[in-house]
């Protein structure tokens, strides 16, 4: 880094510095190095979600950003109302805006803030290099086998016992299975 490069400091919810710390590990065990700057960090970051776009894969990015602090490993005490400052080079900005506007712009409407830029990357990345996050990453090819099952009506489920009131004539018509003629479950013997 030059002596000359100046910095712009973001202020970042304090959930984002574990996961930054995070995405450090992945890179110095991707790129072996001492001390890879903040900078290099989420350089990497978005380089890992650009690969897992080039390979078919999507992100949910209201999900992503909607995960429990439980999900990314963070302890129920931790205190997520504190900010804390990085301080990245200016030569980023324009890798953020790009992500900003390709990944994050058709999902939110309004001014996006670079440090909600700063938090979707590092989430994402997060959940790129860690396994059980199927619920906010669509993997390419991820596809139900042909031969599958189908997928169980969870108002079955519910309602285990009763007709599905989805149907046309609003009850079940496999009630009237064990009737007798006269209407009742009861022979003819048994009312006279």
């Amino acid at each position: 880094m030059s002596g000359t490069e100046t910095h712009l400091t973001v202020n970042l919810a304090r959930i984002c510095l574990p996961l930054l710390q995070d995405n450090r590990r992945s890179y110095i065990i991707a790129h072996p190095s001492v001390n890879p700057t903040d900078t290099a960090v989420l350089g990497y970051a978005v380089y890992l979600i650009k690969q897992f776009r080039q390979q078919g894969g999507d992100i949910l990015w209201p999900a992503l950003l909607a995960l429990d602090p439980d999900r990314l490993n963070l302890p129920p005490n931790f205190p997520h109302d504190i900010r804390f400052r990085l301080a990245i080079s200016r030569s980023i900005i324009p890798l953020l805006d790009r992500f900003s506007e390709s990944e994050l712009r058709p999902v939110y409407k309004g001014k996006i803030y670079r440090n909600l830029v700063v938090r979707a990357i590092l989430t994402a990345a997060y959940c790129l290099t860690h396994e059980g996050f199927k619920d906010v990453l669509i993997v390419a090819d991820d596809t139900v086998p042909a031969d599958a099952p189908a997928a169980y009506d969870p108002y079955r489920l519910m309602f285990p016992y009763r007709s599905d009131p989805r149907n046309s004539e609003g009850f079940d018509p496999s009630i009237f299975d064990d009737l007798y003629p006269n209407g009742t479950n009861a022979e003819d013997s048994e009312w006279f």
